[in-house]
């Protein structure tokens, strides 16, 4: 195949017929939404992967992964490609983003945080990250567009139903997607200083300068070399699942790409027939003259009678498969020893590479995600059937790492940070925490409250939290303590917005007093079940007529367009509902029960008055942090909980206030909330999850407590804890009992090897869930982090005072 050079210098008529004739060559004629359309009128469904952490499967689980990736193959009808992508995390990147905000940091403490986190990355050995991408590429066999859409969605079916059920996740790319890896695979220097563009065309995506011709050991495209290699020679069997990850995980810059054609199966066993005759003639001679020579000839007989065994299933396909390795580094001299480190490793797997030279841009053809059909696999070629592909499961990776973001932790199996970057948390805004006493959950919490904090500009970004068990007291911003003795007061009947939220969320909310009205008097009931879990529907209703009439007093009906004017009697008090509540009630066990929360009660001065705290300051800003510490009452959960449910409720109020505001939510110890009995509490800390993205609500619900937190009533449906736990798309599990563990395990796609090490999990240890994806974690906190949460500890190991 003859060398080529094109080149985009200056926007002119030669330029844009280069940059057809390049574009012709790269055989893509249409980028449309959910397929590809190559030059030679074939359509090509892309898919991104979601890869799962084979390391932490048992064998038996590692098994039942092979079988699914094997049985998508036999679903396949016509040919398919899988991509196996690197992309470079240079942490150079990530500590640019934090000194962003180290720049702008105005209180010290921020500062001196973040540059103890950037002195810490960079103290590191490892200074870049390897993160891989994976793809999947489906060619239709039909020409027709109509006829090939269909055809391609039935095969997306059959293989999201396959592999699936082994958590392996199919997301097929639309326009915008495709265009946007094909610019990124295009232009490996370019893309790393412009990202794509949204309205990108298929010109866009070209690069400046393809050049095959200057040499031919390697190629050149947007000034990154480039070298490609085959896979020549590798047993049919034999290998333990996933025996290609050693080579993807090679720390350089390489894209695996696999193109299978399904074969006529009646040719290659007549060859394998003719190939075994041969090959025991020879071994005959060879045992007698040349013991080595015979040892092989047994090996090759093996793998023969090995690939008849599965050519006799008739649902056992069989492919061509032709592997292209591709290298890219930014100097010839790295290419040289990127090369070494590749050919060393693929040798040390018992295979063999080759260099593919004098194929122009044929090699890279085969690594862009469009499924190329070309004259190299008619060279280079190896009959493999399903089970060698399955065995391969190329979809595997622990890594969990981005260039933006907070750092959750530490990889223990890759030994990389693992970094949560802005994307994936927009994606999965809602977290759980679950561990027992001891398993380090409060080092976790303190440590992200703080680097999301320090990742706060502009004043777009609030942290509120529930800290049960004060262990965030150290943490600078606004403190609001409730106890016997302070003068706290949380009104249940205050009003802080009369906003109306709805399950659409592209739609504007309703924003009347008098609707909302309704809303309030309906939500205060759970504090009511708290103080006296034996309510019936008589005194429910009592309840609400009475809350009707208190508010009528204080100039609120469900007519009203404006709440009562601000002041010391803006809204009822609980001391002026109960004298309105006698007048309706007839349950004098009640009455005696709310006698502790109003008027000369115990409880009266946290309850009985106008709410005199707030979640803005003298100037109307939002406090960045704030704080609710109702600790004292730890041993009393009746108390805790009448606490936290018009806690949660006057939140919710105030996080709709303002759309454009980034609204950080923990709630830690939330098994208080759980109650078979009155489980609203909780079901509304459910409901505001599922409600909050549109008001940017970021949910983390933590718990030492999980038998408590998952508990239900019997016949009941789905208790609200396990609804919050299957809501939550990234949970950090860390030690726990094995009744808990097999209790999470119901909600939680945990393998046997993840459960014994959640058992067996020293404490700062677990298991992360980001989505599909899972890792194996340990916390950490740097040393000003340490500082601040446990300065005893921090004068022991660093030998300084705090």
């Amino acid at each position: 195949m003859p060398s080529l050079l094109f080149s985009k210098k200056t926007k002119t008529t030669d330029n844009r017929k280069a940059s057809n004739t390049m574009l012709s060559s790269l055989n893509i004629a249409e980028v449309g939404e959910g397929y590809i359309r190559r030059k030679d009128g074939k359509y090509v469904a892309q898919f991104a992967v979601t890869p799962i952490n084979m390391q932490l499967l048992t064998s038996e689980e590692a098994d039942n992964t092979v079988q699914a990736v094997r049985e998508a193959c036999n679903t396949v009808p016509g040919r398919m490609q899988i991509l196996v992508s690197s992309e470079r995390l240079n942490l150079e990147d990530y500590l640019t983003y934090l000194q962003a905000f180290a720049d702008a940091a105005l209180d010290p403490g921020q500062l001196e945080r973040l540059e103890s986190m950037i002195e810490y990355i960079k103290s590191r050995s490892i200074h870049s990250e390897k993160v891989l991408k994976f793809y999947l590429m489906v060619e239709s066999q039909f020409d027709k567009q109509d006829h090939a859409i269909r055809e391609l969605m039935t095969t997306e079916k059959m293989l999201k139903d396959v592999l699936s059920s082994q958590s392996i996740f199919l997301t097929r790319l639309n326009e915008a997607q495709s265009l946007a890896l094909l610019y990124q695979k295009l232009n490996p220097t370019t893309a790393l200083l412009e990202a794509p563009q949204r309205g990108m065309t298929l010109l866009d995506i070209l690069p400046s300068v393809i050049d095959t011709r200057s040499s031919p050991n390697y190629y050149m495209v947007d000034d990154t070399y480039f070298k490609s290699l085959t896979i020549s020679s590798f047993p049919t069997h034999q290998y333990q699942a996933s025996w290609l990850t050693p080579i993807f995980e090679l720390p350089i810059d390489l894209d695996v790409s696999i193109a299978l054609v399904p074969t006529d199966k009646e040719k290659v066993l007549d060859s394998i027939n003719k190939s075994l005759r041969a090959i025991r003639l020879t071994s005959e001679d060879a045992k007698k003259k040349d013991p080595r020579q015979h040892k092989q000839l047994q090996r090759e007989e093996e793998d023969a009678d090995h690939l008849l065994d599965l050519m006799g299933n008739d649902n056992e396909s069989l492919f061509e498969a032709t592997i292209v390795l591709t290298i890219r580094s930014a100097s010839l001299e790295d290419l040289h020893h990127h090369e070494r480190t590749l050919r060393t490793r693929v040798a040390g797997r018992k295979m063999r590479t080759r260099p593919l030279k004098y194929w122009a841009l044929q090699p890279l053809l085969y690594t862009l995600p469009i499924c190329y059909q070309g004259e190299l696999e008619k060279h280079v070629k190896y009959n493999m059937p399903a089970e060698t592909i399955g065995s391969m499961q190329p979809f595997n990776s622990s890594v969990l790492a981005g260039d933006d973001g907070i750092v959750y932790g530490i990889n223990e199996q890759s030994h990389d940070l693992i970094i949560v970057d802005n994307k994936t948390r927009t994606k999965y805004p809602h977290r759980v925490v679950l561990g027992t006493t001891g398993a380090r959950k409060s080092t976790w919490m303190f440590g992200d409250i703080h680097r999301v904090l320090d990742q706060n500009t502009g004043g777009q970004r609030t942290v509120i939290d529930f800290d049960v068990e004060r262990e965030r007291g150290k943490i600078r911003g606004n403190h609001v303590i409730f106890g016997l003795n302070r003068k706290t007061c949380i009104n249940p009947f205050h009003i802080r917005s009369t906003v109306i939220d709805t399950d659409n969320d592209h739609s504007e909310d309703s924003n009347r007093p008098g609707e909302y009205l309704r809303v309030k008097c309906d939500r205060t009931l759970p504090f009511f079940r708290w103080i006296y879990p034996a309510l019936n529907e008589v005194d429910t209703a009592a309840i609400l007529q009475a809350e009707i009439d208190v508010y009528r007093n204080h100039g609120l009906t469900f007519e009203s367009e404006t709440l009562p004017p601000e002041g010391p009697h803006q809204y009822p008090t609980l001391s002026e509902f109960v004298e309105v509540l006698k007048t309706k009630l007839n349950n004098d066990a009640f009455l005696t029960a709310l006698s502790a929360f109003h008027s000369d009660g115990i409880y009266a001065r946290m309850f009985d008055g106008q709410t005199n705290w707030g979640f803005v300051d003298e100037y109307g800003v939002p406090y960045p942090y704030t704080r609710f510490d109702i600790h004292e009452f730890s041993e009393n959960k009746q108390v805790q909980a009448a606490i936290m449910d018009p806690l949660l409720n006057d939140t919710w109020e105030f996080i709709k206030t303002d759309r454009k505001m980034e609204n950080y939510l923990y709630v830690d110890e939330a098994h208080v909330l759980s109650d078979p009995e009155n489980p609203h509490t909780l079901q509304f800390l459910f409901t505001m999850s599922k409600r909050g993205r549109k008001y940017g609500v970021y949910l983390t619900t933590a718990t030492q407590n999980t038998n408590d937190f998952l508990r239900t009533k019997p016949g009941a449906s789905v208790a609200p804890g396990q609804a919050i736990l299957s809501n939550s798309q990234i949970k950090l599990l860390l030690n726990m009992d094995e009744k808990e563990i097999r209790q999470i395990s119901e909600f939680v796609p945990l393998s046997e090897k993840e459960q014994k090490i959640l058992y067996k999990a020293e404490p700062g240890h677990g298991i992360l869930l980001v989505g599909p994806q899972h890792a194996q974690m340990e916390i950490f906190l740097t040393p000003a982090e340490m500082k601040l949460f446990n300065p005893d500890l921090y004068r022991q190991i660093y030998l300084v005072e705090a």
